[in-house]
């Protein structure tokens, strides 16, 4: 994810896909996000598309877009980055 989130800061003109875990199947719930192309002003749309495990046939999901900006989604890589260490419990936001 992080490695993503650093290429797209580097290159914001493209769109960049960030899935954890697998949408079909027999898996854990699946959380994905699409950082899409950042205009001028830096501006960026995400879509985020949340898995809610209540379901067998896993066709349960919240779908949204949130809107950012290039420096709220450094943030968010940065804090990401140091989430692996983290202790149970601990947040990260864009803000």
């Amino acid at each position: 994810m992080i490695v993503k989130i650093k290429f797209y800061l580097a290159d914001s003109s493209q769109s960049v896909y960030i899935k954890f875990g697998e949408k079909a199947g027999n898996y854990t719930p699946a959380f994905s996000m699409k950082l899409m192309r950042a205009d001028k002003r830096g501006h960026l749309k995400i879509e985020v598309d949340i898995e809610i495990e209540d379901i067998d046939d896993r066709s349960h999901r919240c779908k949204y877009f949130v809107e950012s900006e290039l420096g709220a989604m450094e943030r968010f890589g940065q804090k990401a980055s140091s989430f692996y260490q983290s202790q149970i419990g601990t947040r990260i936001s864009m803000f």
